[in-house]
């Protein structure tokens, strides 16, 4: 009975991670098709729905059902408890899927583009294009799984305690090599396309989810689940901060514009969409670029602001200020 547990715990775990690891590398997903014939695109979209609805539905059970609050340090006395065999065999089935997924990945990442084209037919740049985002989510969805199952664990059992922490550390481990995938797509990404704010974003939410899990490591893995809510929010503020504080739009716009300045193809109507907080770092750099380009660029950008229009005192904000006033400059330089 306890395994028949275990497995029914393990699916949606194995059938959730499996299709975002499947949308998120090409091979990898071929492999599975071929080997299950499954149809990963449905798989997902039913898969997502299921789980946020589900999520849901029992979050608003628990809340009315419980109302009292429960120190930190123990678990809660209204939730039921597990054995390794029903938290173990979840947790080794996900670590053995990370495992093939790692695998796959040490072998086309590093193996060259032409391992990566003769097996699905991309080039290296559109390998390493599909799939970020689903990695990131799958990463940070391992922040929920084990902080649950250190919930529902049984915590009298010493021995079940060791065996767990070592099945979560293995986890850590496997989605910290997941997340430097990710990461290395990243890198592909922007020395083939350059760099874009989502990209960037999602960089940053990736480093919040490497300190997150290793803080849990270092803190609920050693007894001292205290202290791990925190230290997670502390270091979610941090980066939202230093986020906020370097201006992600004016960084894309300096990447993108050295790399145009080198000779590399500059998506000018991708630039041109940004907010005002990127006008002013456009213009200064403008300069520096072909006449043919440069002339696009400030007419797409002239177009999106409302042809430098005043625009009503109700709508009015600092970075259309600054977007209004370096795009002056620069329209009368182009008239010039």
């Amino acid at each position: 009975m306890r395994v028949l547990l275990a497995v029914l715990l393990a699916i949606p775990l194995l059938l959730l991670f499996g299709t975002l690891l499947t949308a998120a590398d090409p091979v990898f997903g071929h492999l599975v098709r071929s080997a299950f014939g499954i149809d990963v695109g449905r798989l997902i979209s039913h898969t997502v729905v299921i789980t946020i609805l589900s999520w849901s539905t029992a979050g608003y059970v628990l809340a009315l059902l419980h109302r009292g609050s429960s120190p930190l340090d123990r678990t809660p006395a209204w939730l039921p408890t597990l054995g390794l065999i029903e938290v173990g065999i979840p947790m080794t089935a996900l670590a053995l899927l990370f495992i093939s997924f790692i695998g796959v990945q040490a072998g086309y990442l590093f193996g060259g583009e032409a391992l990566v084209q003769a097996t699905v037919g991309l080039s290296f740049a559109e390998y390493a294009r599909r799939g970020f985002f689903e990695l990131v989510a799958a990463s940070g969805l391992m922040i929920p799984v084990v902080i649950v199952a250190d919930l529902l664990l049984r915590q009298d059992d010493p021995r079940t305690v060791r065996w767990f922490r070592r099945i979560a550390r293995l986890q850590i481990l496997c989605v910290g090599l997941i997340m430097g995938s990710a990461l290395e797509r990243l890198r592909i990404y922007y020395q083939a396309y350059g760099l874009t704010v989502d990209r960037l974003l999602a960089g940053a939410v990736m480093l919040w989810i490497g300190f997150t899990l290793g803080w849990f490591a270092f803190t609920v893995l050693r007894g001292r689940r205290i202290r791990f809510p925190l230290g997670t929010v502390v270091a979610g503020l941090v980066v939202l901060a230093t986020v906020d504080a370097i201006n992600p739009e004016a960084v894309v716009v300096r990447v993108n514009m050295q790399r145009a300045i080198a000779g590399a193809k500059l998506d000018v109507q991708y630039l041109s969409r940004l907010s005002g907080d990127a006008v002013p770092t456009l213009t200064t750099h403008v300069d520096r670029l072909h006449s043919a380009v440069r002339r696009t660029l400030i007419t797409a950008l002239a177009d999106r602001w409302g042809g430098l229009g005043q625009r009503d005192w109700r709508s009015w904000n600092l970075g259309y200020a600054r977007a209004n006033d370096a795009l002056r400059g620069a329209v009368g330089g182009l008239r010039r």
